[in-house]
């Protein structure tokens, strides 16, 4: 049973469209997300989501703009890109003490990158979408804080039997990965990538070099030690 012993959750409005508010350090999980939600429900889904890293403008990346996302979401001013790493219960309360009064009109949560976010959302008693995209125990798989790695463990749980976490890896590992360390069985549902409005042409990609990335477009990428300096 792909959602574990568990029913995946249903989500309803009490007023026609379905408003969900997402918070993200990632543009693309999330802009493919509402890609989807709104070829599916069209104007009877509203996501807001706060994009905190700065990333939304997809030019960035090479691309045109064709989809609309957030240049950086300057009210989520107790998790920001600069101290999220050291996310613990008492960023939690703080973030919750500014914006609970907001946040607990929503109908839903959209957690993408990275599931730590759960933490943030789960006192609202609200379905939670979790597109589980890297390491599900990001950043304390990094900074060793283990028993905050116990509580991230301990909500996902409780929101899965409490019947309102719906669980998607857009990868086989990090699927896998999630179930090994928090118990948590997710939907593989690889991510579609329409937001970018870009079609996959194999034929013209062989004749062309592989692309290392915009993160190594710069002055000497690609080249050895001391090369291009």
């Amino acid at each position: 049973m792909p959602f574990g012993k568990a029913r995946p959750p249903s989500i309803a409005s009490d007023h026609g469209v379905l408003r969900i508010f997402s918070l993200d350090l990632h543009v693309a999980v999330i802009a493919d997300v509402k890609n989807v939600l709104h070829r599916l429900f069209e104007d009877k889904v509203q996501v807001d989501d706060w994009n905190i890293t700065g990333y939304g403008d997809p030019s960035k990346f090479g691309f045109a703009k064709p989809w609309k996302v957030h240049e950086g979401h300057t009210d989520a001013n107790i998790i920001t890109a600069d101290n999220w790493y050291g996310i613990d219960s008492e960023m939690i309360r703080a973030f919750l003490w500014e914006h609970a009064a907001s946040l607990r009109h929503y109908d839903a949560f959209i957690v993408t990158h990275t599931p730590v976010f759960c933490r943030l959302f789960e006192s609202f008693g609200k379905p939670i979408i979790l597109v589980n995209s890297c390491r599900y125990d990001l950043p304390y798989c990094y900074n060793g804080r283990l028993s905050e790695l116990s509580q991230l463990n301990e909500c996902l749980q409780r929101l899965q039997h409490n019947g309102l976490l719906l669980a998607v890896s857009n990868n086989k590992a990090d699927r896998d990965y999630l179930e090994l360390g928090a118990g948590i069985s997710s939907v593989h549902i690889p991510s579609l990538c329409q937001y970018t409005s870009v079609t996959h042409l194999p034929d013209v990609a062989a004749l062309n070099p592989p692309c290392l990335g915009v993160r190594e477009a710069r002055p000497g990428a690609g080249k050895g030690e001391g090369e291009g300096e």
